[in-house]
């Protein structure tokens, strides 16, 4: 069997022969791409029993041509993930392999999930040089059209998450307060797989765009080239919230990012070949960003529609002034996006609301989920794309928050954390605060000593 052979001594078929070698070695790699096209085209005239009997659209069998049932062998190497792994690191064939992804991972949840997980390891691993194959195995993958295709864009582009800042004093915030610039990143894009310390692919291209620009710029080249392949996912990418408060929507970092990769290579970079590569993503960006608005001015449409009525629309309509107050001029500036945008602040209040143990009595530890409800402090967020208007421009200095400036008792303390202040403690010295919090800790851990010293034995198990 050719997977078995291309595998060698990582072959999932044990005993199928006596001897199996590892086919090349460090300073030699065989030339195999025509295994991968061949294992294509085979491929192609294999049945997949799927869940909803449809089949895979690059089945031959639509050309009428006869298919045939895979042997369990067969499936145990054409389901093996290292095959993939390998094909993808060798930088074989990239539409041979291809074909073999959509074809078995149709409706293959399984497959999918566990190639959605070495797609990204590949990629949180890869250099410029050794990421492109990751990101054609993740293209041929996402774009696979079944019912399984939300799950593998969260898998690996992420699902939005509220970014979560650790108080040094009081309780965690999400959003703004306890940040110190407008461009923190108050939204993340998570991944369901555990991928000990890796990132989802959107993580990983944000993340990067002011360490790693070569790999950012690579990325979201490619992002941009499935949103103009599939109508889906370019919809899943602008229905995410912005990833920061200087923008309105998902994709207005992107321009931001283009022309800072584009000024960069100019300073920096002598080699043509990363110019051309800014370009090509620029030309990519501008066809993207028509459809984008295409889909906000039809979206703004039918919500005013919606929220006015027909004629009242009409009536405005007729009834246009001109806009002279510095109020509607400033609206212009705003960034428009498709869903309300507010800026979250200071969190002022945690309340249980629910409390289920799923642990069972057998289980040496109790497992509980807790559901909070969690009382935040938010405003409406006007940005501009470096700015955002929701707040007086002297508190803000080049995306930096001043917060210096923000007095303790001041609305605008709700948002921007004063600046060496104690949240609950107005006029108190930072020391006294701080050895009050562990003489409380301390205290605390003593009485809870004393409380299982002297409970029963369920008690102190407990």
């Amino acid at each position: 069997m050719l997977i078995d052979f291309y595998l060698g001594t990582k072959s999932p078929l044990i005993g199928f022969s006596d001897k199996k070698h590892a086919i090349g070695g460090r300073y030699t790699e065989p030339e195999l791409n025509s295994l991968i096209q061949t294992l294509a085209v085979m491929t192609q005239r294999a049945n997949v029993n799927s869940k909803s009997g449809n089949v895979p659209f690059t089945s031959l069998s639509f050309q009428g041509v006869k298919t045939y049932n895979l042997s369990e062998n067969e499936w145990a190497c054409i389901t093996c993930v290292d095959f993939y792994e390998k094909a993808m690191k060798d930088k074989y064939d990239f539409q041979a392999l291809g074909i073999i992804i959509q074809h078995f991972c149709f409706e293959n949840e399984d497959l999918s999930y566990n190639l959605a997980k070495s797609v990204l390891y590949g990629i949180n691993r890869s250099n410029f040089d050794d990421i492109q194959p990751y990101l054609e195995g993740m293209s041929y993958l996402v774009i696979i059209r079944d019912g399984l295709q939300t799950n593998r864009l969260e898998w690996i582009f992420g699902f939005p998450q509220q970014a979560l800042t650790v108080g040094v004093f009081g309780s965690d915030s999400f959003g703004l307060y306890g940040n110190y610039s407008l461009e923190a990143q108050v939204v993340t894009y998570e991944t369901p797989i555990n991928l000990q310390n890796y990132s989802s692919f959107m993580n990983f291209m944000l993340s990067n765009r002011k360490r790693i620009e070569n790999l950012s710029i690579i990325c979201l080249k490619q992002l941009l080239i499935l949103a103009d392949l599939n109508d889906f996912i370019l919809n899943y990418i602008i229905s995410l919230p912005p990833p920061s408060y200087n923008y309105g929507k998902f994709t207005d970092w992107m321009p931001v990012f283009i022309e800072y990769f584009l000024e960069e290579c100019r300073k920096y970079y002598s080699s043509e070949s990363k110019e051309q590569l800014g370009n090509e993503t620029k030309r990519l960006y501008e066809a993207f960003e028509k459809k984008v608005n295409q889909r906000l001015e039809a979206h703004e449409r039918e919500l005013q529609l919606t929220l006015l009525g027909e004629d009242v629309e009409r009536t405005n309509e007729n009834n246009e002034t001109e806009a002279t107050s510095e109020e509607e001029k400033s609206k212009d500036t705003v960034l428009r996006g498709f869903f309300p945008n507010y800026i979250i602040g200071k969190t002022f209040k945690v309340e249980e609301i629910d409390k289920k143990v799923v642990s069972k009595i057998q289980d040496s530890y109790e497992i509980q989920i807790r559901t909070n409800e969690i009382y935040c402090y938010i405003t409406d967020s006007k940005p501009t794309g470096d700015h955002n208007l929701a707040f007086p421009s002297h508190f803000i200095e080049e995306n930096s928050l001043r917060n210096y400036e923000v007095k303790p008792d001041s609305p605008i303390s709700l948002f921007i954390q004063p600046r060496g202040v104690h949240p609950n403690l107005e006029k108190k010295n930072i020391q006294n605060v701080l050895q009050e919090e562990i003489e409380a800790a301390l205290a605390q851990a003593n009485d809870s000593t004393q409380s299982n010293t002297s409970g029963s034995p369920d008690q102190n198990k407990r």
